[in-house]
C-alpha cells in the first residue's frame, strides 16, 4: 500500500509505503517539531501551535496521488479508511487506544500531532467509489465499541493525515479486512471504473434510504461541507446555525432538497424534526436555489458559470490556503535544527535533529544555515532569519529554573549544607556555619524568583595558596559552569554590569584593592533588585532581574574601609580549607531548595546584624581620626567624665597634641566614630556634647604599654644528671 507525502497540502513530495510512513512516526523522526507542538499547546500557545502544525508533512493513507490533492489526480486507492477521535483526556486516550487493539479489525492506531487525539487505520473490502459508506459503517461500529464520537472528516478520500510521534503505536499487518460489502458483490470492483454499478439501497443510521439521494451530488456535498466548516462550527449551541448555512450553500449549488436532506440527516442528526425544519426553512428560498456562480461536476471539477445572479455568500477555494514563505522557512528550520533562547545569557541556541548538545548561536553558523536555506531554494536573507530566529519561533529556556526543576527531592534528613560549610575551618566556626546556610539559600533564592535577591557576600580572610578561590569555583555546578564571574563590576561598564543578571555567582578577587569610593559602590549593587540597561547591538531598554549573589577573598587582614557599616560582609578568617571534599553540590542544593520552599528566612534579623558588625570590627580599617579619638578620650558615663565636648572641640584637642588640620570631614569623621562606639551624648542649651574622659600624655603611654604582652622571661637551661 502506497500512501502520497504532501507539502504545503498540495505538493506531492513523494510517494513511500505506509509501513514505512508509520516506522517514521514510531522511530521518532518528526520528534523535534512534535514535542514543541504539544509543549505550545500545553502553554496555551495557540498561534505557535497552529502555526507549528502547518509546518508538519502530512500524507493521504486512503490513496496515493500524483500532480495534486484532488480526486482527479488519485492514482490507487489503499483500501484504508482513516477515523480520527479528538480532544480526549488522558485517560479516555489510553483506554481508547487499548480498547482499539482489540478489535480485529485495526491496522494501526497511534496517538496523534496534539497529543490528545488518536487515529486509527482500517482496511476495507471496497472501492474508491464506496469510500464514504466505508467510513460511515465504520464509523457507527467504532463509536459503538469506543464509546466515543468520531470526527467525520475521514470521509474523504483526499482527507490528509499529519504526521505524528509515537513510540508505542499499534500496527497488526494481518488485521481483518472489514467487510464493507458482501463477498459476492466485489466481482464488479476488480477492475474499478469499467463499468456503472447500481448498487442497492442501504439504510442510514437515520432511517433515510440512501436511494433519496444521488452520488452525483457527493463531490458538492462535500465541498460545501469544507465551506461551511470555514464559517460555523458544529458544537453545541450552534449546531442549528451550521446546518441552516450548509443547507442553503446545497441549495445554492442546485442540490435537490430529498438528497440534501439525506446528507445532513446522516452527517448531522441531532434531532430529526428539528434537522428537517431548518433544511426546509434553507430550501425556502427558491429564488436562490442553483444561482452559485460555481460549479461542481461529480468528480469534484469546478468551473465558472455564466450566470449574473451571483451568491449573496462567495465560495472560496475548496483547498486549504497555502502557507506563506515564512511557513516553508519555519518547516524548514524545524526539520534539521531544535532552536531556544537563553533567556539568562539572552542568546540563541541550536542543536541538529539528531543531536543532544546544545551550542551557541554564532555569525559562522547562523551564515550556514543561510546556505543550507538558499540551497533548498528557500525564500530568505540574513536579516529575516535573524528576525525570525528572535521571535517566539524558538522556545524560552532558563537554566536556572532547568536545573533546579531537574534536581532530585531532598528525601533524607541529612544537613549537606554544614556538610559543605564544615569544609572550611574558621576562626569562629558556628557563627559562619550559620551565615553560609543564609547565604546559600539566598542564592538559590536569588536565581529562581525574580523578587527575591542575596544581600550579603561571603568574604574569606587568610593566607594565600590554602585554596579559598578554589573552593569557591566549586560551588558552582556542573551544567552551570558557565555562569561565574570573577572580577570586579563597574557600574558605569554595561558590559560588566550585565554579569549581575547573566551570572549565578561573582567571585570578587579585587575586593581587598577597592577604595572607600569602590566599597559603597559595591554595596549599592549588592542590594540592587533590577538592571535597567541596552544590550550590546539591542535596540530597546531592558529591565533585568539580578540573579548574580557574591563572594570573595583578601589576603590582608584589615580591608573594610567603609564607615557607615559593614553588615552586608559575611567576614571570616580561614584557617584550613578541604577544597578537594566530595560532598555532592547537587544534593546540597537539592537541601536549599527545599529549605527555601519550606519558607527558610535566609535574610539576617537586627541581633544577628549586631553580631556580624561585631565580628567585623577586626575586619575594619579605621581612620585615623578614629584611632586618635580611642586612644585620648575613653568612653565615660556622667559621673566619671572630666570633660563634656562637642565634636570640633575634641577635633581642636587632638589636633593640639598631633599638629592635624581641621576640615570639615575631619568633624564629620569624629562624629561617625563617636556614634559608632557609643560614647554618651548630652543635649545642652548650645547643642550637644559628649561625656568623655580625656587621657594625659602620661596615661596614654601607660596605657599603651600595658597593651604590650610582657616579654617571656628567658628559660633556665635543663639540668641533667652528672654520669658519676
Amino acid at each position: 500500500m502506497v500512501v502520497s507525502i504532501f507539502k504545503n497540502f498540495n505538493e506531492v513530495v513523494e510517494n513511500a509505503k505506509i509501513i514505512e510512513v508509520l516506522n517514521d512516526i514510531k522511530t521518532g523522526k518528526y520528534i523535534n517539531i512534535i514535542t514543541y507542538l504539544r509543549k505550545s499547546l500545553a502553554e496555551s500557545k495557540m498561534e505557535a501551535y497552529e502555526r507549528a502544525k502547518k509546518s508538519l508533512p502530512a500524507f493521504t493513507p486512503s490513496a496515493s496521488f500524483k500532480g495534486g490533492r484532488k480526486l482527479e489526480f488519485v492514482t490507487a486507492y489503499t483500501q484504508i479508511v482513516v477515523l480520527d477521535i479528538d480532544k480526549l483526556t488522558k485517560e479516555q486516550l489510553t483506554n481508547a487506544k487499548a480498547l482499539a487493539q482489540e478489535t480485529p479489525y485495526t491496522y494501526s492506531a497511534f496517538i496523534s500531532p496534539s497529543g490528545n487525539g488518536l487515529k486509527i487505520f482500517v482496511k476495507v473490502n471496497s472501492s474508491q467509489k464506496n469510500h464514504k459508506e466505508a467510513f460511515l459503517t465504520l464509523q457507527k461500529f467504532y463509536e459503538e465499541f469506543l464509546s466515543l464520537p468520531i470526527d467525520k472528516s475521514g470521509k474523504d478520500v483526499t482527507r490528509l493525515c499529519f504526521v505524528s510521534y509515537d513510540t508505542d503505536l499499534y500496527l497488526n499487518e494481518n488485521a481483518t479486512v472489514y467487510p464493507v460489502i458482501a463477498t459476492e458483490d466485489l466481482t464488479p470492483y476488480i477492475v474499478q471504473n469499467s463499468e456503472v454499478i447500481t448498487e442497492p439501497p442501504t439504510i442510514a443510521s437515520n432511517g433515510f434510504s440512501t436511494e433519496n439521494f444521488s452520488n452525483d451530488y457527493l463531490a458538492t456535498y462535500e465541498h460545501c461541507v469544507r465551506f461551511t466548516e470555514k464559517k460555523e462550527s458544529y458544537v453545541n449551541g450552534n449546531r442549528n446555525n451550521f446546518v441552516h448555512l450548509l443547507a442553503c450553500n446545497l441549495n445554492r449549488k442546485g442540490v435537490p432538497l430529498p438528497t440534501a436532506m439525506g446528507y445532513i440527516l446522516s452527517d448531522y442528526n441531532f434531532d430529526t424534526k428539528e434537522v428537517a425544519t431548518t433544511v426546509n426553512s434553507a430550501y425556502s428560498n427558491t429564488h436562490e436555489h442553483n444561482k452559485s456562480n460555481l460549479s461542481i461536476s461529480p468528480n469534484g471539477e469546478i468551473s465558472k458559470q455564466s450566470k449574473s445572479n451571483k451568491s449573496s455568500e462567495e465560495d472560496t477555494d475548496e483547498e486549504e490556503e497555502k502557507p506563506s514563505f515564512i511557513d516553508r522557512l519555519e518547516t524548514f528550520l524545524n526539520y534539521r535544527y531544535s532552536f531556544r533562547y537563553n533567556v539568562v545569557s539572552g542568546k540563541l541556541e541550536y542543536k541538529p535533529a539528531k543531536a543532544t548538545l546544545w551550542k551557541p548561536l554564532t555569525d559562522f553558523v547562523e551564515n550556514s544555515i543561510l546556505r543550507e536555506i538558499l540551497k533548498a531554494k528557500v525564500k530568505c536573507n540574513i536579516n529575516t532569519l535573524r528576525n525570525l530566529l528572535r521571535s517566539d519561533f524558538c522556545e524560552q529556556f532558563d537554566p536556572f529554573k532547568d536545573y533546579f526543576d531537574n534536581l532530585p527531592d531532598n528525601e533524607d534528613d541529612t544537613d549537606y549544607i554544614t556538610e559543605l560549610a564544615n569544609t572550611i575551618t574558621t576562626t569562629k566556626q558556628d557563627l559562619w556555619i550559620e551565615c553560609f546556610k543564609k547565604w546559600f539559600v539566598a542564592m538559590v533564592a536569588c536565581v529562581t524568583n525574580d523578587k527575591a535577591i542575596n544581600q550579603t557576600v561571603i568574604v574569606f580572610s587568610g593566607k594565600q595558596g590554602v585554596g579559598k578561590t578554589t573552593w569557591i569555583e566549586k560551588l558552582i555546578p556542573k551544567p552551570l559552569k558557565d555562569y561565574m564571574f570573577s572580577g570586579t563590576i563597574n557600574p558605569n561598564n554595561k558590559d560588566t554590569l550585565i554579569h549581575l543578571a547573566e551570572c549565578m555567582l561573582i567571585n570578587l578577587d579585587e575586593l581587598e584593592n577597592l577604595n572607600r569610593t569602590e566599597i559603597g559602590t559595591l554595596k549599592e549593587l549588592i542590594t540592587k533588585t533590577h538592571i535597567r540597561m541596552r544590550k550590546a547591538y539591542g535596540h530597546n531598554n531592558e529591565t533585568l532581574p539580578r540573579r548574580a549573589s557574591f563572594a570573595g577573598s583578601v589576603n590582608t587582614a584589615q580591608f573594610l574601609n567603609d564607615t557607615t557599616g559593614s553588615r552586608r560582609f559575611l567576614c571570616f578568617e580561614v584557617e584550613h580549607i578541604e577544597y578537594t571534599h566530595s560532598i555532592d553540590i547537587n544534593l546540597a542544593y537539592a537541601q536549599a531548595k527545599q529549605l527555601y520552599k519550606d519558607g527558610f528566612r535566609y535574610w539576617f534579623n537586627q541581633e544577628e546584624i549586631k553580631e556580624i558588625n561585631h565580628n567585623n570590627e577586626q575586619y575594619q580599617a579605621r581612620s585615623p581620626e578614629e584611632e586618635l579619638l580611642l586612644t585620648w578620650f575613653e568612653i565615660a558615663d556622667r559621673e566619671t567624665a572630666n570633660n563634656f565636648i562637642n565634636t570640633t572641640q575634641i577635633a581642636t584637642k587632638l589636633a593640639e597634641k598631633t599638629k592635624m588640620n581641621i576640615t570639615d570631614g575631619t568633624v564629620m569623621k569624629l562624629g561617625k566614630a563617636l556614634k559608632k562606639h557609643g560614647y554618651l551624648r548630652l543635649s545642652k542649651k548650645n547643642g550637644y556634647v559628649y561625656a568623655v574622659k580625656e587621657l594625659s600624655w602620661e596615661e596614654v603611654d601607660n596605657k599603651n604599654k600595658e597593651k604590650e604582652p610582657p616579654p617571656e622571661p628567658p628559660k633556665p637551661p635543663e639540668q641533667t644528671g652528672l654520669p658519676f
